[in-house]
């Protein structure tokens, strides 16, 4: 089982530096997750890459996320 969690803003540096030795845990910050999020849904990745991006054990970032960034696919 790997479990997620979302943090609003965000983490203290004292769970950022705990969820590296974790195999099991990944923690995301919102603002990444709604990155992420609108990225899957413009079709710049699949599901299968969102979900392998968001189980990666540690900190979750957006720089471990492929696709074109929100701000590029997003008309103006």
């Amino acid at each position: 089982m790997h479990r997620v969690t979302l943090g609003k803003p965000g983490f203290d540096e004292s769970s950022k530096k705990k969820v590296l030795a974790a195999s099991n845990i990944s923690l995301i910050e919102h603002s990444v997750f709604i990155e992420g999020m609108l990225r899957l849904l413009s079709g710049a990745i699949d599901a299968k890459q969102f979900l392998e991006w968001l189980v990666t054990p540690g900190l979750v970032e957006t720089e471990r996320l492929g696709g074109r960034r929100s701000y590029e696919i997003i008309p103006r």
